[in-house]
């Protein structure tokens, strides 16, 4: 193989793309997926595989770009699909929806890669969004982030469609708004979301007018950054660690990754399943570091170094990104308990109605069953409406006012005399 051109190609690929009105932290995240796209399962690292044989982890990832609009996710994601597309690596069409992709997938022939897919996309609602049955899509998409050897999928027309070795890298870009949509609060803490490497950009670092070949500091960057990539794409085999390595990493695993404080904000149930793959991205980010720098497959401490560095200057971005699920959701709740709470007891279907504006029914449905395990309220059958039913607070001390005062024209369950209602 032809030596490298580039010290680091990572760092070189930020480099030269410095003059992008885009966030900082973008830059090396998507060279990272670049890389991470084009080696596909060609390259892996093994889990004790004297005694584990067949346990690997492989370098790909889920990335999304999160930010408000006009921090300039597109700008960012633009070269990185641009290097793909010069070398010809596998990408997913920008229109194409689930099932349509999994049909044009399974008719890829497979290579010492498997069978690599990348879904890069400016807008990540547009590939996420397009399914009816969201919850089974994330299913799938879950399933196959973690490399199966087969993947099947059952057509609407009852076709079966089958992935021999599926990678599938994906990177996108959305809004802190848009993330919602594609991610309901209900299944935020579950294991798609935890999949995904969340990158929060703040705002566009710096405006440029026009970018100038005079003010790059080297302007055959670019050439440089193809041909190196392409040997990258070449690259087979397994990785090892050495002794640095695994002393370097086992000590952050035993103790640095461990509990968290109760009180610290990264503790949020959000994150959960983001916190158990932490040691997985670790390995994941060391490989390719290690392949941005050269064509040997030896993970060094300089690459655990890098890694653990990644994660957590990413990690800054998260409480603002989980800010908006969290205040949603209590302010959400917190309205809904003290409207009943104010009531003493409400119609289900005024319920419904005073809320439908800015809560789905299944997020209404979520809060009221949160309440009534919380047995702040219960719910009671109309004897002669079998189509709707009512919402009485009990609260731990019976109904109470918006100041916390019992509501002595309430009974000792909350309800107000000679309501006609029956057990529910």
């Amino acid at each position: 193989m032809a030596k490298r051109q580039l010290t680091d190609w990572v760092d070189s690929y930020a480099k030269y793309y410095e003059q992008l009105e885009s966030p900082v932290l973008y830059r090396p995240w998507v060279g990272l997926s670049t890389i991470a796209s084009v080696v596909g399962r060609g390259i892996w690292l093994p889990w004790h595989s004297e005694v584990y044989k067949g346990f690997h982890t492989y370098p790909n990832l889920y990335l999304m770009l999160i930010a408000p609009s006009g921090v300039r996710k597109s700008t960012s994601l633009g070269p990185g699909k641009n290097l793909l597309e010069t070398i010809g690596a596998k990408l997913a069409p920008s229109t194409a929806t689930w099932q349509g992709l999994i049909q044009e997938w399974s008719n890829e022939i497979i290579s010492d890669k498997g069978s690599p897919m990348t879904v890069h996309c400016d807008e990540l609602s547009t590939f996420l969004r397009q399914e009816s049955k969201l919850s089974k899509m994330h299913d799938q998409l879950t399933h196959i982030y973690d490399n199966p050897s087969v993947f099947e999928y059952l057509l609407i027309s009852r076709d079966m469609q089958r992935i021999e070795q599926p990678c599938l890298n994906m990177i996108g870009g959305t809004t802190p708004d848009g993330l919602k949509r594609i991610i309901p609060y209900e299944q935020a803490g579950e294991g798609f979301l935890g999949r995904f490497i969340p990158l929060y950009g703040h705002r566009v670092e710096k405006k440029v007018v026009r970018a100038k070949v005079e003010n790059m500091s080297d302007p055959t960057l670019l050439s440089k950054l193809e041909h190196d990539l392409r040997q990258i794409n070449e690259m087979i085999g397994e990785f090892r660690w050495d002794s640095a390595f695994e002393d370097a990493y086992g000590h952050w695993y035993l103790t640095e990754n461990g509990e968290l404080d109760p009180n610290d904000p990264f503790n949020s149930p959000l994150m959960s399943s983001y916190r158990q793959r932490r040691p997985t991205y670790i390995h994941k980010l060391s490989m390719l570091f290690a392949l941005s720098e050269a064509n040997t497959l030896c993970l060094e401490e300089r690459h655990f170094e890098r890694a653990k560095v990644m994660l957590e200057q990413t990690e800054i971005g998260f409480a603002e990104i989980f800010r908006t699920y969290g205040s949603d959701y209590e302010t959400a709740m917190n309205d809904m308990t003290l409207f009943i709470a104010e009531r003493g007891e409400v119609r289900l279907s005024e319920l419904y109605a005073r809320v439908m504006t800015i809560q789905s029914s299944s997020e209404v449905k979520d809060r009221i069953d949160t309440l009534m395990k919380a047995g702040v309220i219960k719910m009671k059958n109309f004897i002669d409406d079998p189509y709707d039913r009512l919402v009485v607070w009990t609260g731990s001390k019976g109904a109470q006012d918006a100041d916390g005062t019992i509501n002595k024209s309430r009974g000792e369950d909350g309800t107000q005399p000679g309501k006609k209602t029956g057990n529910g």
